[in-house]
């Protein structure tokens, strides 16, 4: 007996201390920024990342960048070819700007918050259903002397898409977010049916909001909002994302697509005359008061739903003129046009994709790299 309550009693300080050690690489402890030295962090629902600007860094700027989550795509396949379909779930923005550091802008000492876009659930049957909306994912500055967060940039998450049922081959591909800047840090429009099919779909949270009831719900069914841990997504069914804010869900069957997280959330989608419809993006954000944004664009549609992430730099490298990147504003068609993505990040590069080929735009370096 008494060997049987001390093997208890380790496996019980195993498991916390291994809950610790989890719970601790996510919102725990503030990792020091070298610089020089890229900061990267995926979405992944764990949570938000805190790192500290010290105090004896030599760094002029913060380069940053951010991309929301996907929205989970809409699809069926069952395993013997006989119908094979899919919509996908509509793209996260992608924002990146320089602040600097210093009197004029971040202190030294502060502590940087990442919150990275987790993308939303796909939905897999035969029937009427949608899918989840993408998390939305920012970067947050709290000064030495501060007790408040300040948002310095974010990106908004994608829609999740939908479809009828799938022999009528109707689908809804899922709303791209929008990369400029939203008005206010506003939740989406969450919603449901009368009776046993209310509280079924959820709209992405924004900075400020928890996504908000329209017809036939009640309380928060959708996304949280961002400030200042990131929000999780709409639990039910096919679920949101975790993010800056969380994306909106899609409870079951029958159900449309959840709307897209971000500094304001996306609307859910919505049921036109018994088919249900895709999930709306959520909206983008760079702060004013402390840079501009260099690069605002979207994807075109992928068939796999991307994760969210959120990088920064601190360097001494003076940032291109915004001018310098050909690619600002998201395509209007909404097929897979444009795929653009930026590394290194302190913007010495721009690499562009249209329609599967690839060219390099260079940004003049300084002399002596």
């Amino acid at each position: 007996m008494k060997i049987l309550k001390g093997r208890i009693i380790i496996s019980y300080i195993v498991a916390v201390s291994l809950m610790v050690v989890l719970h601790s690489s996510a919102g725990m402890s503030a990792e020091v920024i070298e610089d020089e030295i890229e900061v990267e962090v995926t979405g992944s629902g764990s949570g938000y990342y805190d790192y500290l600007l010290p105090e004896d860094s030599t760094a002029t700027q913060l380069n940053l960048a951010v991309r929301g989550a996907d929205g989970g795509r809409r699809y069926y396949d069952d395993g013997m070819l006989t119908y094979a379909f899919y919509a996908p779930g509509g793209s996260g923005a992608l924002v990146a700007g320089s602040v600097p550091i210093g009197d004029d802008g971040i202190p030294l000492g502060s502590t940087i918050r990442l919150i990275p876009g987790e993308r939303g659930s796909s939905a897999n049957s035969f029937f009427v259903e949608g899918s989840g909306g993408g998390g939305g994912s920012g970067i947050l500055f709290k000064g030495p002397d501060d007790d408040e967060w300040t948002v310095l940039i974010a990106a908004g998450g994608g829609g999740g898409a939908a479809s009828g049922i799938i022999k009528t081959n109707s689908r809804y591909f899922g709303g791209h977010a929008s990369a400029d800047d939203c008005d206010d840090g506003s939740g989406g429009v969450s919603g449901g049916y009368s009776g046993r099919f209310s509280d079924q779909y959820g709209g992405g949270g924004g900075a400020d909001e928890d996504a908000v009831c329209s017809d036939y719900c009640s309380g928060v069914i959708g996304g949280l909002k961002g400030m200042s841990e990131g929000g999780v997504g709409g639990k039910s069914g096919n679920r949101g994302g975790f993010g800056f804010g969380g994306g909106g869900h899609s409870k079951n069957i029958l159900q449309p697509g959840g709307g897209g997280g971000g500094y304001c959330g996306g609307d859910a989608g919505d049921t036109q005359n018994g088919a249900v419809t895709a999930g709306k993006g959520g909206g983008s954000y760079m702060n004013p008061d402390f840079g501009e944004a260099l690069v605002r664009t979207v994807d075109g549609y992928r068939v796999h739903p991307r994760q969210g992430y959120a990088k920064l730099l601190a360097t001494s490298f003076p940032p291109p003129p915004a001018s310098a990147f050909p690619l600002r504003s998201p395509p209007s068609d909404p097929g897979p046009v444009v795929s653009v993505s930026i590394s290194p990040m302190d913007f010495r590069s721009l690499v562009v994709k249209t329609c599967g080929s690839a060219s390099s735009t260079p940004i003049p370096k300084p002399s002596f790299l």
